[in-house]
């Protein structure tokens, strides 16, 4: 095998490669992406690099925040219902991500009179936040625009899925937690919660028993945790994402989630995060939007561009193709042609069963 530079091989350690060989990706507990971990915008003339140690994952877990439940009584986007923090179309089935049509780039919005300034100035952050990740530009509403966000202040936080028609409702009961704001806005940009997925049963059990059936609309919230045959969905299992419920969402006492046993050690005490991208965060925000700053590799791929739909069919020319601070996503397989590097960038594996050699 070639040498890995140090900086290098410290980002191949912080990033959910699964050897496949003779382990089953699903038989490993995926790693604790690092807290805090933004993504630098593109500089072409980047500043040398830093001598400071790179973040490690948090020794402890950290403590979700009070989740929301629905309130009777909210607004909504016409034509849909809301569905714990999700504004879901009347008629539409649900799934990790929609794949409906998607905003094309431009996302208008408005704020309403009840939004304060320093509400107005949190969720711009988070705007911007969700922009250094994906190929989307927030732009204040003009006339001409025919779908736009309209941000209120709400008793509950909820959001529509995807592109729509006219106005569409953003409900922020607490714009001070940050990734309150970016979660629902993920749904915006199409994305549902991650054990809405078709394979959650393998990773987590819901039990009904502990959920409240008078807490949702004055009625029971088992629909919360439905899940729908007709999904989209990327990469492994992501108990780590700011999109999972916290393990007591809509519960009447006790645990609605409880993570299998071969995953409970780590995940059941941290699902429900909103403090951090998780790696399966980045990797879903790049295949829903991929802004060029991202490359994709898999073998056999087209070799190239880069995209989902056209990936490079090895590693030197995804990496040479992202610009330092980019991302290199690897879909599962062995890549040779590894070599010394020491462009910075984040290689990651949302597929697992990725090996890299000479």
């Amino acid at each position: 095998m070639n040498r890995l530079s140090a900086p290098l091989l410290a980002l191949l350690l912080a990033t959910p490669l699964v050897a496949a060989q003779h382990i089953p990706p699903h038989s490993l507990p995926p790693p604790i992406s690092p807290p805090l971990l933004a993504r630098p915008a593109y500089d072409p003339h980047p500043p040398a690099p830093s001598s400071q140690p790179e973040s490690v994952p948090a020794t402890e877990p950290e403590t979700p925040p009070p989740f929301d439940p629905p309130e009777s009584g909210l607004e909504c986007t016409p034509g849909h219902v809301i569905v714990g923090c999700v504004q879901v179309p009347i008629f539409q089935e649900r799934g990790p991500y929609s794949q409906a049509p998607r905003w094309p780039g431009v996302i208008p919005y408005e704020y309403d009179g009840n939004v304060t300034q320093a509400s107005r100035t949190l969720f711009d952050a988070a705007m911007a936040e969700v922009e250094s990740y994906c190929n989307v530009d927030f732009v204040p509403r003009e006339w001409f625009h025919t779908s736009w966000l309209h941000i209120q202040t709400s008793n509950a936080s909820n959001a529509p899925i995807g592109l729509g028609p006219g106005e569409r409702i953003v409900n922020i009961s607490n714009f001070n937690i940050h990734y309150t704001s970016v979660h629902e806005l993920f749904h915006v940009l199409g994305v549902y919660h991650e054990q809405s997925r078709t394979d959650r049963n393998t990773f987590v059990t819901i039990n009904t028993a502990s959920i409240c059936q008078d807490c949702c609309m004055g009625g029971p919230c088992n629909s919360q945790f439905e899940i729908e045959a007709s999904s989209g969905s990327i990469g492994l299992y992501n108990f780590d994402s700011f999109m999972h419920y916290p393990a007591t969402a809509f519960s009447t006492g006790g645990n609605t989630i409880t993570v299998q046993p071969a995953f409970a050690a780590i995940w059941q005490n941290r699902i429900g995060q909103r403090s951090h991208w998780s790696f399966g965060d980045r990797s879903t925000a790049i295949f829903l939007h991929q802004p060029g700053w991202a490359k994709i590799a898999q073998i056999g791929g087209s070799n190239g561009p880069g995209t989902w739909a056209n990936p490079f069919n090895n590693f030197p020319d995804a990496y040479n193709a992202a610009p330092t601070g980019g991302d290199v996503i690897l879909r599962s397989g062995y890549f040779t042609g590894l070599g010394l590097r020491t462009k910075a960038m984040r290689i990651h594996a949302p597929d697992g069963g990725v090996r890299i050699g000479q």
